[in-house]
């Protein structure tokens, strides 16, 4: 009896890991929107903020403005299979191409430029990417 219940055990351990193994499939999903990108003095900022920065910018300089002049930090990475991707700016699609992972890190490849890949770090639902190419962090939605 003792031996049967090791073995239902055993048994039900190594479906456990199969099953997240198999739900890994080492590629991501979906959409992730900008929800950091550096302010005027460098530091990041929730783009929110950012945005209510330039308005009252803006608004202290008594220019006219509509909501529509901030679309450019409406961007969104859409991921789809087979390691595909599309760059999305305000509503606008600007890009496509491949990724890679390995471990946490993702490179982004644009068929258009392929000797710039951009170079980020996957943080649980969060897409950094911290270097020279760009400073942004980006959200799953």
């Amino acid at each position: 009896m003792k031996t049967m219940k090791q073995s239902i055990a055993i048994l039900l351990v190594l479906i456990f890991c199969v099953s997240i193994l198999a739900g890994c499939g080492g590629g991501l999903s979906g959409k992730y929107v900008l929800s950091e990108a550096p302010g005027e003095d460098g530091k990041m900022m929730k783009i929110e903020d950012l945005i209510k920065e330039m308005k009252d910018f803006y608004d202290e300089m008594e220019w006219e403005y509509e909501d529509s002049d901030f679309d450019y930090y409406d961007n969104t990475i859409e991921f789809l299979k087979d390691n595909k991707f599309k760059i999305f700016s305000g509503g606008e699609e600007l890009g496509e191409g491949t990724y890679k992972i390995s471990g946490k890190d993702i490179t982004l490849t644009n068929p258009d430029e392929p000797d710039i890949p951009l170079k980020g770090k996957i943080d649980g639902n969060k897409i950094i990417f911290d270097n020279d190419e760009m400073r942004a962090v980006f959200v799953k939605k």
